[in-house]
């Protein structure tokens, strides 16, 4: 089910609720990441993670989900999980290999991570630079 919205520019009519990323039944949002997008001389060995507003499902989670690629779209191995952090879920990718030195790397969050309602969070990009 979905709510709508008046007329662009408008609010909602009489009886419509505006819908928020809080409410049960919104899209699962990423409300911070480390590193920090376009962050510089991030170490080679550092986990990467985003932070979700809500419970996530674990099973969602893969390298599909949560891409990690160079400076040459190559995607880079590792292992995805998540943990629970009170009402927010951190997802962290954890390479197979030491990233490449002074290599900007893209971090790609696509709709097939789905919180535990299974209702697909909205997608995330951000990079960041290795020392």
């Amino acid at each position: 089910s979905f709510t709508t919205a008046g007329a662009a520019g408008q609010g909602p009519t009489q009886g419509q609720q505006a819908p928020t990323q809080d409410q049960p039944g919104s899209a699962a949002k990423v409300i911070a990441t480390k590193p920090a997008d376009r962050a510089n001389n991030v170490p080679r060995n550092a986990f990467i993670s985003a932070t979700f507003n809500k419970p996530i499902d674990s099973s969602s989670l893969s390298t599909s989900t949560f891409r990690v690629v160079d400076e040459n779209g190559t995607p880079q191995a590792g292992v995805v999980f998540a943990q629970e952090s009170g009402p927010n879920t951190v997802v962290v990718f954890d390479p197979s290999n030491t990233l490449k030195g002074d290599e900007r790397y893209r971090v790609q969050l696509s709709v097939g991570i789905k919180d535990k309602s299974g209702i697909p969070a909205l997608p995330k990009q951000f990079s960041f630079q290795t020392d």
